[in-house]
């Protein structure tokens, strides 16, 4: 069986990107594997850093480390574009290729690439996100079995941006665009076998706006660790995240700005880690914040979740599900987060995580978390219970074959 991915990331490095967008494309791409596929990635690079031939060499390598198979990579460069108010603003409210976002994936040469692949007969055709279906949606033409993995709803993460403050003219118009984009999501829905969703909440909510057929849930996932990583001596709390995400610079802006101040206040030996990578050129990461530890890249997770007492989500905006928070119950860990940061995962609140939007509210649950053993310990346990059932990599990558089988044709 030939397999084509094709995904708007790029091309994995062994040993540094573990951040969960690969995380979920390791699930489809696993059972694909397993199923005797042979996969060929076509990823879209800034035009700048289009490999040489020789470095397209090196790329095959690492993929196929990475994948822990051989697997054949090819690439095509996206670029910016000439802006001016109207293509920046304007013309993306009629479509979704004239969006500064979804331009540099819809243009002529990254037709051409997809069609290239197209040309090569795959058997199945996995597209990761949005931005690498708006080429595919250009192509015309009968597609192979496709499955879409959609993850998250980008038009409602574009109406929840555009309105969270701080709010200016230009935000608003961006909040127009969102028709254009529920559009090109309903457009790939109906070219694909099957659009993955990652909760029954975003499933629910496209099936209210008239995506009726073949949606799918598919839930983030990470695998159960053997052991739980235990309760350590320090009174430590730990955000996990890539700073080359907005949201996740914001949230942590949020955390240190708002909610540190007060707990620190109140147990005056906490620590607060911050890990993973992309922020040295964040403004809050040139901080030195009292009890804040910038971690950077952080390899071993066993022993990063050892040194965490409670893992805090302070997301105001976006869309999907958090991995973070899976992969915090996983090791059996109490959570802190905001509404929005849970939203569409099945924890209960206040018996396996503390829900708190406010600065005051949400300080308050790390404080009693940090003191109170006994109820850390029964959060934890029971948001790690809660996760074995619903979000164990090994059901989902089976739930995901199943999918892929029902794609193919007989």
């Amino acid at each position: 069986m030939r397999c084509l991915v094709i995904t708007s990331i790029a091309p994995p490095v062994p040993g540094r990107d573990a951040h969960a967008a690969y995380k979920r494309l390791g699930m489809f791409v696993r059972t694909m594997l397993r199923m005797g596929g042979r996969i060929e990635f076509l990823h879209f690079v800034l035009e700048r850093f289009m490999p040489s031939l020789q470095a397209r060499d090196r790329l095959v390598h690492d993929a196929s480390e990475y994948w822990g198979a051989p697997v054949e990579v090819s690439v095509a460069p996206i670029g910016p574009r000439p802006e001016s108010l109207w293509n920046h603003y304007g013309a993306g409210i009629f479509t979704i290729f004239d969006q500064p976002d979804f331009a540099p994936f819809s243009g002529t040469p990254q037709v051409a690439a997809v069609r290239d692949c197209l040309d090569r007969k795959p058997d199945l055709v996995l597209v990761q996100y949005l931005a690498a279906m708006c080429p595919l949606l250009r192509c015309g033409g009968a597609l192979p079995p496709t499955v879409f993995d959609l993850d998250n709803l980008v038009h409602m993460m574009r109406l929840r941006s555009a309105f969270h403050p701080p709010i200016w003219p230009g935000k608003l118009v961006y909040a127009a665009h969102a028709p254009a984009i529920l559009a090109a999501e309903g457009r790939g829905a109906a070219r694909a076998r099957a659009t993955c969703v990652c909760s029954e909440l975003d499933r629910r909510h496209l099936r209210r706006l008239g995506l009726r057929s073949n949606i799918v849930v598919v839930p983030n996932a990470v695998p159960i660790p053997a052991r739980t990583a235990g309760r350590p001596a320090e009174k430590t709390l730990m955000f996990i995240g890539v700073y080359d995400y907005p949201p996740n610079v914001e949230a942590v802006e949020w955390l240190i700005g708002r909610v540190w101040p007060r707990v620190r206040q109140r147990v005056p030996d906490a620590r607060l880690l911050i890990a993973g990578r992309g922020g040295e050129h964040q403004p809050v990461f040139q901080q030195l914040v009292p009890g804040v530890e910038f971690l950077g890249f952080v390899p071993d997770l066993d022993a990063l979740y050892a040194r965490t007492r409670v893992v805090c989500c302070p997301l105001k905006v976006g869309a999907g599900t958090r991995t973070k928070l899976i992969e915090a119950a996983a090791y059996g860990k109490p959570m802190v987060s905001t509404r929005l940061g849970a939203e569409g995962l099945e924890f209960v609140p206040d018996r396996e995580i503390l829900l708190r939007d406010a600065d005051g509210e949400f300080a308050d649950a790390c404080v009693r978390l940090l003191e109170d053993d006994a109820l850390a310990d029964r959060l934890g346990s029971a948001a790690r219970e809660r996760m074995a059932s619903i979000y164990d990599m090994a059901k989902i990558e089976g739930r995901i074959a199943g999918l892929m089988r029902e794609a193919l044709p007989p």
